[in-house]
């Protein structure tokens, strides 16, 4: 057997608390990945000898927190994978000629979404409901051979990333999943 990461996507059904909950988090992920890439670019300037690893990247994001209340209420680890992406991006930038420099994120350009990472040992999906940090159960909508596949045991989630295309909210699914290892002639 071989084991894959695959990923599902599933819209979500939220209600009215986890919709505003959402929306604060969308923001909130927004300004802590633009307010570190601020203060880097700030500290960039001063001393060019700085580099941009996830850990001091954190510890920046770490300093807005303690400036800006409204982003400690928030859910923590949607803020650190927005500072993961960042310092993702600053690696990509410095090994690889083809990709730009990060840049801020605008309100109106932003993709609404955030990522949650999820601890191996948790089970998450129950029946039709998705188990959120923060939020609480959020019903989903899939089909019933997706819902099977999310209820069986043996899967372990590595992250969810909860999504808002101005109509409808998604979750995307990222697990780990049991393959039998096929040959090709």
């Amino acid at each position: 057997m071989d084991e894959r990461t695959v990923g599902v996507v599933v819209r979500i059904l939220p209600n009215s608390e986890q919709r505003e909950g959402f929306h604060q988090n969308f923001g909130c992920v927004r300004k802590a990945y633009n307010e570190t890439l601020g203060k880097y670019n700030a500290l960039y300037e001063e001393d060019d000898s700085i580099r941009p690893t996830y850990t001091f990247l954190n510890s920046l994001m770490m300093a807005s927190k303690k400036k800006l209340p409204y982003l400690d209420a928030m859910e923590s680890t949607s803020l650190q994978q927005a500072v993961r992406d960042l310092s993702r991006g600053f690696d990509n930038f410095l090994k690889n000629p083809h990709f730009n420099y990060p840049k801020f994120h605008s309100k109106k350009e932003n993709r609404n979404s955030f990522r949650q990472s999820i601890p191996s040992n948790k089970k998450i999906i129950n029946k039709n409901k998705v188990s959120l940090r923060r939020y609480g159960e959020v019903r989903f909508r899939t089909s019933p051979e997706y819902r099977e596949l999310l209820n069986s045991s043996d899967i372990k989630f590595n992250n969810i990333t909860i999504a808002y295309d101005g109509i409808h909210y998604y979750a995307y699914n990222q697990h780990n999943h049991r393959f039998p290892r096929t040959y090709y002639h």
